[in-house]
C-alpha cells in the first residue's frame, strides 16, 4: 500500500472506532483473543477421515456423457 492508501484506510478505521461503544470495543478485543488462541491451538489430525488402498476398488467404471447431435449417450469406460 502506498502512503495515501494508508492514510485513507487509517481514517476509515478511526471513523468506525469512534462510533463503537466501550462494550463493543471490549467484545472485539475478546473475539480477537479467542481467535488467536484457536489459531495457535494444535489440531489433531486423527479426526480427519483416512483412506487406504483397500478402500479403493481395483476396477472402476467411468461413465462419460457424449453428445451426438441432439442425443446424449452415456458410455461406460472400464479402467482395467
Amino acid at each position: 500500500m502506498n502512503e495515501q492508501e494508508n492514510r485513507r484506510e487509517r481514517s476509515y478505521i478511526e471513523q468506525i472506532e469512534a462510533k463503537l461503544t466501550l462494550e463493543e470495543k471490549d467484545a472485539i478485543i475478546e473475539q480477537s483473543r479467542k481467535l488467536k488462541q484457536l489459531q495457535e491451538t494444535k489440531e489433531s489430525l486423527n479426526v480427519l477421515p483416512t483412506l487406504t488402498l483397500e478402500d479403493i476398488p481395483s476396477e472402476l467404471k467411468i461413465e462419460t456423457p457424449i453428445l451426438l447431435g441432439d442425443k446424449n449417450l452415456h458410455v461406460v469406460i472400464p479402467t482395467q
